[in-house]
């Protein structure tokens, strides 16, 4: 038996040079049957490794748990393509939730992270314009150029929470999450993947964000438009095109599911909805069963004497994905945003970003967090 399967150490390396034969080709290997023999055994032996390291620290019964890969059920399904339905978690970067809490002292096995002493950088500092210096050394520079949970670090996770907390202080929590995206428009694109499928109809805002249109032409979707007025967003006029959508059932146009807005300093035309009108948009988003995208970057750059309130603060449906980003107050570069969300449509996302980006940046989010 295994030494290792039994929880014991490495066998001590035998000091006697393995026999080979010639293979006639100029170089030596083992015959077919010892090769085979071989990887089989060296196979058995690091599967027995795995264990072994897991066991002993304790994370085995940590990450199993977590391991499911049932599709995501819920009230939100209804606003889900079949892509997105399909969606199941990697089983590596669920592992790595773990990794990120665990002990300095765990050999973590699971997905290829470089070994801290390979790292090239032995500093990384950020000066801002008033003196102010941030500077990563050791273990925190480690973390902040290595992989991360998709989610996002999980101290940065936890200050995002709060300061959504305070900001917006939306209720149902225990049903929403957040996760750090690159820039927002990664929320949005995903979200977008998630729930439209060609022809389908989308109700925004005219005129409506060059990204948003961009994002939604590969699917040959249908605008629901509104204008915006003197007095702002015609609301009456998405409520009639809604209703006679609803009433006239017709082939030519699918009902909707997603209600795109862009609430402060619109792009492109400026407009700032107010939060009457934001009412309104929210009672025609329940009425007709509509998943709203609060696209808000300018959030904190308007110029009205109060923050503005948030389609999140006032939604008592668990029907609204906000999407904010850091790119309009740091930088676009750093590509730093965050998404706030039913916890359903958040896993989804997290799912397809295990499969594409893995996380947004983990230098920025640790230089974020700090």
């Amino acid at each position: 038996m295994c030494p290792l399967a039994a929880g014991g150490d490495w066998p001590a390396a035998s000091a006697e040079p393995r026999k080979r034969v010639p293979s006639g080709r100029g170089t030596y290997s083992r015959d077919p049957h010892s090769r085979r023999e071989g990887c089989r055994s060296s196979f058995q032996a690091l599967r027995a490794h795995q264990r072994f390291t897991m066991r002993k620290f304790g994370l085995l019964s940590k990450a199993l748990p977590k391991l499911q890969t049932k599709n995501v059920p819920g009230e939100h399904t209804s606003f889900m393509n079949e892509l997105a339905l399909e969606r199941k978690p990697s089983i590596l970067r669920e592992l790595m939730k773990n990794h990120a809490t665990a002990s300095k002292n765990v050999v973590f096995i699971g997905e290829g992270l470089p070994h801290p002493e390979t790292i090239p950088f032995s500093e990384v500092s950020f000066t801002l314009k008033d003196g102010t210096k941030k500077v990563f050394t050791g273990s925190e520079l480690v973390t902040a150029i290595n992989y991360l949970p998709t989610q996002g670090n999980p101290k940065l996770v936890q200050k995002l929470r709060e300061f959504m907390d305070r900001f917006h202080a939306p209720l149902r929590w225990e049903d929403r999450d957040v996760i750090a995206t690159a820039g927002s428009q990664d929320g949005l694109s995903k979200v977008i993947e998630m729930s439209l499928q060609k022809g389908d109809a989308i109700v925004v805002a005219d005129p409506v964000y060059s990204g948003l249109a961009s994002n939604v032409r590969p699917y040959k979707a249908q605008l629901i438009s509104a204008q915006y007025r003197k007095n702002g967003l015609d609301t009456v006029e998405m409520k009639d095109k809604l209703t006679a959508i609803w009433s006239s059932r017709s082939k030519d146009v699918k009902i909707p599911k997603i209600l795109y807005i862009n609430p402060v300093a619109n792009n492109p035309s400026g407009h700032v909805i107010s939060d009457e009108q934001k009412r309104e948009i929210y009672e025609i988003a329940c009425e007709f069963n509509l998943l709203v995208l609060e696209d808000d970057p300018y959030y904190f750059l308007g110029f009205q004497d109060e923050l503005p309130k948030s389609f999140l603060s006032m939604d008592t449906e668990n029907r609204v994905v906000r999407f904010d980003s850091f790119s309009k107050i740091f930088g676009g570069g750093l590509r730093a945003g965050w998404m706030t969300g039913p916890k359903e449509i958040v896993r989804i996302v997290e799912m397809h970003m295990q499969v594409s980006v893995l996380h947004a940046s983990s230098l920025t989010q640790v230089n974020l967090k700090k």
